[in-house]
């Protein structure tokens, strides 16, 4: 039984909702966004932008030669996270705040792999947002799972400390050091 208090079950939910909600709102974009016709909402805050994303996270790496974004968009995100997920699930005694945030990560860059899997290499993305002229990047759900994740393990990290001397956690300062 897990030491968490969140099962495997839950997680595995978790992982399906991530991936689905992704899936979904891609497909919405990709049937009813018209790439030359961005729609905008509440003053342009938001913009609904359909693009085909051949790079990574808001089109970095997209100059790269077909070969190589290949290798490593594709095989390497698929080296990390099929393991990752699988390590998540069945990981007994892993936190349930580390769980949740790591699955964020992985859930998202699974459905963006499936994505260049079925796409011959690119991710949809088709959110925008924006206040005057300071303006994001196009991404889409999985994007906002990564960074979501990413944030929560590194400020638990952070938390915790680097290396067990460096946070101002319980135990901090009390002159003993193994």
């Amino acid at each position: 039984m897990p030491s968490h208090s969140i099962g495997r079950g839950a997680l595995a939910a978790l992982l399906l909702a991530i991936l689905g909600s992704d899936q979904l709102t891609k497909r919405l974009a990709w049937r009813h966004l018209d790439p030359a016709a961005p729609l905008s909402f509440v003053h342009d805050t938001l913009r609904l932008s359909y693009v085909e994303n051949s790079g990574g996270f808001l089109g970095l790496l997209g100059g790269l030669p077909e070969e190589f974004r290949f290798l490593l968009l594709t095989c390497g995100v698929a080296v990390v996270v099929i393991p990752g997920i699988a390590y998540v699930l069945w990981r007994a005694s892993l936190p349930q705040s580390t769980a949740v945030a790591a699955l964020l990560v992985l859930g998202g860059g699974l459905s963006n792999l499936l994505d260049r899997l079925v796409h011959d290499g690119r991710v949809i993305d088709f959110v925008n947002l924006g206040l005057g002229s300071f303006r994001t990047g196009i991404f889409n759900l999985a994007d906002v799972g990564i960074l979501c994740g990413s944030f929560a393990l590194g400020a638990m990290w952070f938390q915790r400390g680097v290396g067990g001397g460096g946070g101002q956690g319980p135990g901090a300062g009390s002159g003993s050091r193994q």
